[in-house]
This record gives structure tokens, C-alpha cells and sequence, in this order.
């Protein structure tokens, strides 16, 4: 049975071929460029004094962008961070696949994984055949975590890994840090490692300068008994083709992923490596800053936007606070009264706009039905067409 994830692709093909329409794809990884306030001098000057220089580059040896991340994380006092500690890889989605084939050669078998989550990350497991079971985030009690009951869990099924996403998958809600130093204790009681999933981290609503990293998080996760964090820095910035990745980790970590990435991933190219250097420069964090508490603004307004038209309807937003993406959720109906293809179409061919269900990115069947919407795209003007559709089908 072909999954809806893997469905919605062909019949968007399907559509486009029928139809000749391009649908408004509300739920969007990609953000519509007119929104966006890019970092363009960064950009423009990333192919700078490169045309004669085509060499291989791989993480463990550049040195000196592992130097740059050890002075960012260490202060005057704490020098905790040493450089192996940290690893640049070419994308999030390879590191993530990097992590988990780490663990898995380390003999790491029971991962607990709290949805909702990446589908990669369950899709790796199940390829390599460990063992997963779950824990549920619901919006029914606002996605808490309740700490008891996850200990319990970690107990009694000897789960060796814990896999979180924070922000919480595309609902944009930020993990609060007392929550880090709850997974943390049971981290060191139950000999437990925590993979942590920062993708969409690092464009906090409350937080208008570009810093990339919560200073509290980071102190409760060096006290772990084993951890790997993954971020992606540029994804703060929409620059979805031109990127790289962070890697944070214990030093053996760092070192069996580096010699993992030289089979599946190969090096960095001269693009990515620029645009580290250019990221943490005194420069490029004067322009990035700019860029953030324009985009921030945008990403407010528009939530407000959607927000407001909601008012008097059976539709509500998550409390989003981080990242670009929110959801739509029905105040009565769930994810396990409908049928994710049959709403697709409906939204698709009835009114020209696709959707991406919570369905799609593993939310619990108990959860409220949900749509993904990207909130740096225009939707102002197809507004009065959703609202029909969530109304109608709905």
C-alpha cells in the first residue's frame, strides 16, 4: 500500500499533467523569494577568490571552522568545548542519516522516537531494522512532555535512544529548556543517548539577534551521559539550495560520523565553506541580524494575518513560536477521522491548493486534524478560498 507521503507526489504530478495548473502549495518547504529578506552581500561574495582552488574538503580537516564553534560555545570561564566536539556536514537530512548510522554501528538498538518527527528518521530505523517505539506528543494537553511517563517508558522497554525535534515538527513550538535538563537526568541515569533534531531551530520569535544556539540547552546536554544535536544554520535564512550543516557531539561520535560522511556524503563544497566563514564573520552577523528581524516581522504579521481570519471559525493555529511553519487545526475533528488522500484531492482539485497533512509528518492519529502552513509564503490572497475549502471538507 503505497504510503501518503509517498502518494501526494504522484498525484500532484497527476494534477499538473491534467489540469495544466500549478497548485498553491500552502504547506511549502520552499518560501516564496519576494518574502524573504535574503543575505545577499553574503551570497554575492561566497565564490570570492575560489576560481583556482578545487580541492577536496572534508570536515575533520577543516580545523579551523571546529575552532570558530569551540570559542562560540566556551567562555571565560567554561572551556568544556574542545574542538572535536563539532563537525560540519553538506545537508541536515545526510547528518541526520549520519547520527543514526553512528549509533547503529555502535551496537544501539531500542530508539524511543517523540513524534512528531522527521519521516527520514523512522524511515532509516526501519531500513536497518531496530527496534522503535513511540511517544506521542498531543495538542490535547499543548505537546508537554510528560517526564514521568517517558522514564517509565525508557525503563521498562531498555530504550538505548532518545530522538526529539525541536522545534516541535512543523506545529513551531520550541522545546523549553527545563525539558533538556529533564531528558538529561534520565539521559544519565539510564546510560541513554539523546539525538536531537535542530533543523528548524534558530529563528526563536522572542530572539531578534542571529543566534544560532540556546546557551542553557547546551549546558544541560554536555551533562548527558551521550548526545548528537543537528542544526543547520543557513536554513534560518530560507537558503535551502546553499547550505550545510552543524553537527554538536561527544568526540567519538564526531569522529565515526566524520568516517561515515567520507562513504556516503563526501566532502564540502567551496559554496558551503564560504558561507560558514562569512555566517560567523563580524560582518556577516551585522547583515544577518538585519535579515532576521526583517524576516521575524514578516513571520509575525502573517501569522497574526492567518490568526485573524480565523476568528469565528472551527479553525485555530498552534501557539507557534519558532521557525516559519505553523498548522491549522480543526477544534473538533482528528487526524483519525479523515482520510489524508481523500481530503488531499478534495483541497486539490476542488479549489487548486495542496496540502500537506498532519498525517504527513507522523502527528499522532488522536491529534486534531491539521494543515502545514509555510508562513513565508503569500497566502493573502488565496485566504478566501481556504477558508471555503477548511469549511466545506472540513
Amino acid at each position: 500500500m503505497t504510503s501518503y507521503k509517498d502518494w501526494i507526489y504522484d498525484v500532484l504530478k497527476n494534477y499538473s499533467t491534467s489540469t495544466k495548473k500549478e497548485p498553491f502549495f500552502v504547506s511549502s518547504w520552499d518560501c516564496d523569494p519576494e518574502m524573504v529578506m535574503y543575505p545577499l552581500n553574503i551570497i554575492s561574495d561566497l565564490h570570492h577568490n575560489d576560481f583556482h582552488e578545487f580541492s577536496y574538503k572534508f570536515s575533520e580537516d577543516l580545523f579551523w571552522t571546529k575552532e570558530i564553534l569551540k570559542k562560540i560555545f566556551n567562555n571565560d570561564i567554561d572551556d568544556y568545548w574542545k574542538s572535536e566536539n563539532f563537525s560540519l556536514g553538506t545537508n541536515a537530512t545526510s547528518s541526520i542519516y549520519l547520527s543514526l548510522m553512528a549509533l547503529i554501528n555502535q551496537g544501539k538498538n531500542r530508539f524511543l522516537v517523540i513524534t512528531p518527527v522527521y519521516y527520514s528518521i523512522i524511515d532509516t530505523l526501519t531500513d536497518f531494522k531496530r527496534s522503535i517505539y513511540f511517544y506521542h506528543l498531543l495538542d490535547s494537553n499543548s505537546f508537554q512532555i510528560n517526564i514521568d511517563e517517558l522514564n517509565w517508558i525508557v525503563k521498562s522497554q531498555y530504550i538505548e535512544v532518545i530522538i526529539l525535534t525541536d522545534p516541535i515538527y512543523c506545529s513551531g513550538i520550541e522545546i523549553e529548556g527545563i525539558i533538556y535538563q529533564e531528558l538529561v537526568e534520565i539521559s544519565q541515569k539510564n546510560h541513554v543517548t539523546l539525538l536531537i533534531d535542530g533543523t528548524l531551530s534558530g529563528l526563536e520569535w522572542n530572539k531578534s539577534s542571529c543566534t544560532f544556539f540556546d546557551k542553557r540547552k547546551f549546558d544541560a546536554l554536555k551533562r548527558s551521559y551521550d548526545f548528537i544535536y543537528i542544526n543547520s544554520e543557513p536554513k534560518s535564512y530560507f537558503m535551502n539550495d546553499l547550505k550545510y550543516a552543524l553537527l554538536i557531539s561527544s568526540s567519538k561520535n564526531i569522529t565515526l560520523i566524520e568516517d561515515l560522511a567520507s562513504q556516503v556524503s563526501g566532502g564540502l563544497n567551496k559554496f558551503q565553506i564560504n558561507l560558514f566563514r562569512a555566517f560567523h564573520s563580524k560582518t556577516g552577523k551585522m547583515e544577518l541580524n538585519k535579515c532576521k528581524s526583517h524576516n521575524l516581522s514578516t513571520l509575525r504579521s502573517n501569522y497574526n494575518l492567518l490568526r485573524t481570519a480565523l476568528i469565528n471559525t472551527e479553525f485555530a493555529l498552534y501557539p507557534t513560536n519558532s521557525g516559519y511553519f505553523t498548522m491549522i487545526f480543526s477544534k473538533e475533528a482528528k487526524l483519525k477521522d479523515y482520510d489524508p488522500k481523500k481530503l488531499t484531492k478534495n483541497l486539490l482539485y476542488n479549489m487548486n491548493i495542496l496540502p500537506l497533512l498532519g498525517h504527513y509528518f507522523t502527528f499522532f492519529k488522536e491529534n486534531k486534524l491539521s494543515i502545514r502552513v509555510n508562513l513565508m509564503k503569500n497566502f493573502s490572497h488565496i485566504l478566501p478560498n481556504l477558508l471555503f475549502a477548511l469549511k466545506k471538507y472540513i
